[in-house]
């Protein structure tokens, strides 16, 4: 199964995440959501951030295994097969979900195309990653 791909791939996906949504647009994630960021980092916060942690760990692995199984399913097995497997994916399950966020939930429609961007990328990457183990 390649469990060190696996490993590997649930572990940038957190990495990715962290960037999309510190780094690269945390200040335009927070302005959407109407999150603020805390005045003070208290052990309450820690241990919720712990726990969204390991949470998050837990669903990339997840998403990595079930990407491993799709993918070998497939006879083309290259970075662009890969990556078009993963873009059928974010098409057929991903968008239809984050945008019913929109539809029924009234979520702004940049948070849609923020968080949509992110699992598309993610799921690449992802791909990409197990590709290195087939």
């Amino acid at each position: 199964m390649g469990w060190w791909s696996l490993i590997a791939a649930a572990l940038a996906q957190v990495v990715i995440g962290f960037l999309w949504y510190g780094l690269l647009f945390g200040k335009t994630w927070q302005t959407l959501t109407g999150m603020k960021k805390p005045a003070k980092i208290t052990s309450e916060i820690k241990r919720k951030m712990s726990v969204s942690i390991v949470a998050a760990l837990i669903m990339s692995f997840v998403t990595a295994y079930i990407m491993k199984i799709t993918l070998v399913q497939f006879p083309f097995v290259t970075y662009t097969g890969v990556t078009f497997v993963s873009l059928l994916m974010w098409l057929g399950f991903v968008l239809p979900v984050t945008l019913s966020s929109v539809l029924w939930e009234g979520r702004k429609v940049k948070l849609f195309v923020l968080n949509s961007l992110y699992y598309l990328a993610s799921l690449v990457i992802v791909s990409w990653i197990l590709l290195l183990n087939f």
